[in-house]
This record gives structure tokens, C-alpha cells and sequence, in this order.
């Protein structure tokens, strides 16, 4: 039987480059940590994390999302150390 740790794939975030201007929707989603899925639903509802989803461009079938745009949209959420701190 597997442990938690083995069953729980984790995100390899090396493999990105967070400091280009724009990144693709799978970059985007690891920046955020969400799936690629939930962040393409996103764009559809125009809601993510209980929030208006960040801003993209679409070009053909090509979309991308700016690096900046992405750091101030998540600034939008603050930061708490635990569960009781989000009740205030």
C-alpha cells in the first residue's frame, strides 16, 4: 500500500521560468498553484478562488497570461497562518 506522501503528486516548479513577461496556461496554473483544468474553467465562469480570474490574452488558439498581471491579481489574497485567522 502506498503512504500519503507516494499517493500525492507534488509540482516540480523548477522546471518553469516565472520571470518571462507572459506564460502559457500550464505555467500560469503552476504560478498559482492550480491545475491547468481549473484555471481554463476559470476563463469560462470568470471566477477563480472565489475571486474575478485573472486577466488573459487570447491570440488564435494561443492564450497567455502576464507574469505581472498574475502577481498583482494574487496579491488580492492575504496571507494568514492559520485557519482562525481567515474568520476575522
Amino acid at each position: 500500500m502506498k503512504t500519503i506522501q507516494q499517493r500525492v503528486r507534488k509540482r516540480d516548479l523548477t522546471k518553469y521560468n516565472f520571470d518571462k513577461p507572459s506564460l502559457d496556461t500550464i505555467e500560469a496554473a503552476a504560478f498559482l498553484n492550480c491545475s491547468s483544468y481549473t484555471l481554463r474553467l476559470s476563463r469560462s465562469t470568470g471566477r477563480l478562488f472565489g475571486a474575478i480570474a485573472p486577466p488573459y490574452k487570447k491570440r488564435g488558439r494561443s492564450v497567455t497570461y502576464s507574469t505581472n498581471r498574475l502577481k498583482e491579481w494574487d496579491s488580492q489574497f492575504k496571507e494568514i497562518a492559520n485557519t482562525t485567522q481567515g474568520a476575522i
